[in-house]
């Protein structure tokens, strides 16, 4: 039985069991099987999958890359004891059902600093890149955490496909799609779309389309946030 080991600052988080011809995503969407609540990490980063005696590592088009024993892959056959690099996190390739959990940390260990050294600056580069493509982010007051808005439209709710999902307590007063940021000729607009929870901006409550402005302040059910906008 060949199975995933996800480790995080040396420690192991769980395994993770390899079925024949079962999909394993790989993300930041809690919908992956191997969710990851990393910034780092695209919400559909990679996936493995293994078919007969091969098992295949596909990287489905992140913004950080997948790494693979140090070196960035976009598709590879993974190996015994194989550590794949996303974000912050690591997972090791048993493919026998050998590897004790100490055991596992130890092949970590052995290899792991150049990988970190190398992962960190794959990290930072793509975020500079990304950030100069970006033109603006939302940070998360809570955590300190940003989600750039790459696309055109980003949608917030209690829904798992929403591109920020809401969690917690209070998430069955939210909609399933609560509110949406669209980008329009530059410019961005805030919409309410359902639910319980009326989006808020500087603390007055949206209820028709708002335009949005550099270090507005946005509140939807417990998600606060800042726009900061790259002009």
């Amino acid at each position: 039985m060949a199975y995933l080991i996800l480790i995080y600052k040396n420690k192991v988080i769980k395994k993770i069991k390899i079925t024949e011809n079962v999909e394993i995503g790989i993300g930041r969407n809690d919908t992956n099987k191997i969710f990851i609540d990393d910034i780092s990490v695209s919400g559909k980063h990679a996936k493995v999958q293994k078919n007969k005696n091969d098992l295949m590592l596909t990287d489905l088009g992140s913004t950080n890359g997948t790494l693979v024993n140090n070196e960035k892959v976009s598709r590879c056959k993974l190996m015994h004891q194989d550590f794949i690099s996303v974000g912050n996190y690591q997972l090791l390739v048993d493919m026998y059902e050998t590897l004790s959990l100490e055991a596992a940390i130890g092949v970590l260990k052995s290899t792991s600093q150049g990988q970190e050294r190398e992962s960190e600056q794959t990290v930072m580069l793509n975020h500079a890149e990304t950030a100069n493509n970006a033109p603006a982010r939302l940070v998360f007051l809570s955590s300190g955490k940003e989600y750039e808005l790459l696309t055109q439209i980003v949608t917030i709710g209690k829904n798992k496909s929403n591109d920020i999902p809401i969690r917690g307590l209070w998430s069955f007063l939210a909609g399933e799609t609560a509110a949406k940021i669209e980008r329009r000729e530059g410019k961005y607009l805030l919409s309410y779309s359902g639910g319980r929870f009326k989006p808020k901006v500087n603390g007055v409550a949206v209820t028709e389309p708002v335009s949005l402005h550099h270090n507005d302040m946005i509140k939807i059910g417990p998600l606060k946030m800042q726009l900061e906008i790259n002009y």
